[in-house]
């Protein structure tokens, strides 16, 4: 069966960043007031109880409890939040539509990366291993970030770099229950999948810098609808004053995976249809 790639090409993305006496760009709890902080909601650091609209942030290590392939998986547990493939809907506030762009803005350290094809999210671009927290806005952010922002907004906000080089590496990996009839089951398919992730954070001389590459290899439960995927992320900041700050992210992915679109009959449900094979033949 012939495998469909879908590349991310790289994005760049420069960024200065100006900011009034007295606010931050670090995305952390108030260690003085023992309060959250959050900056998505409008646009500049505010106590998240100071927040006049529904706001839920999500922090690195309930994410990585969780072990997900992707960050979508972590965002399926907000609630109020309902992820359809590449699609996310907030409250409701949009269904799932393919090729129309999305109601929902994504965001990576607030700047949009929603695909430029179909605007959609491309979850396997996402450093998780990176990941400071995330902040999802459950209401319309259209006056500060435009159309895009009608149904929500949803932040990826990755860490700051460290003065000290510090390196993390995850790896989980399982394998799927066989099916429950013999008829089922296929000696092909062994249902295993592996996550590996490394990333590191360091600072050279006035330059902050964070990477990471991630692989993940699943060999799915159905015939034909396994899939490789690899990920590399890197982010350098440098302060050029005491109020602004200089940002370069470079971050792309591939994914390489199989046609799976539906079954092919009661007896064999593991099997893609006849039609869907012979496309991908």
């Amino acid at each position: 069966m012939m495998m469909r790639n879908i590349i991310l090409l790289p994005l760049f993305c420069l960024a200065a960043t100006c900011l009034a006496q007295g606010d931050s760009v670090v995305h952390t709890h108030d260690t003085t007031k023992g309060e959250v902080v959050v900056i998505t909601a409008s646009r500049h650091v505010t106590a998240v109880q100071d927040v006049p609209i529904s706001i839920s942030v999500v922090a690195a290590r309930e994410i990585l409890d969780r072990s997900p392939q992707a960050i979508d998986q972590a965002l399926r547990a907000i609630p109020g939040v309902s992820v359809t493939e590449d699609q996310v809907s907030i409250r409701g506030s949009s269904g799932y539509a393919r090729s129309v762009g999305s109601r929902v803005l994504f965001l990576l350290d607030g700047m949009a990366i929603l695909s430029a094809d179909n605007g959609d999210m491309k979850f396997d671009a996402i450093p998780l291993i990176n990941i400071d927290r995330v902040e999802v806005v459950k209401g319309a952010g259209s006056a500060l970030y435009g159309s895009n922002a009608l149904g929500g907004i949803i932040n990826i906000i990755t860490r700051t770099p460290t003065e000290e080089t510090h390196g993390s590496i995850t790896v989980t990996g399982g394998e799927y229950h066989k099916p429950k009839y013999e008829s089922w089951r296929m000696p092909s398919i062994t249902g295993r999948y592996l996550n590996s992730e490394a990333g590191i954070s360091t600072t050279i001389g006035e330059t902050g810098i964070l990477g990471s590459i991630a692989f993940r290899r699943n060999e799915g439960y159905r015939f034909g609808d396994d899939s490789y995927k690899y990920s590399g992320f890197v982010k350098m900041t440098n302060r050029l004053g005491d109020y602004n700050n200089l940002t370069l992210s470079l971050f792309g992915a591939n994914d390489n995976h199989g046609g799976w679109l539906y079954w092919r009959s009661l007896s064999q449900p593991l099997m893609a249809s006849d039609s869907v094979s012979a496309l991908n033949e």
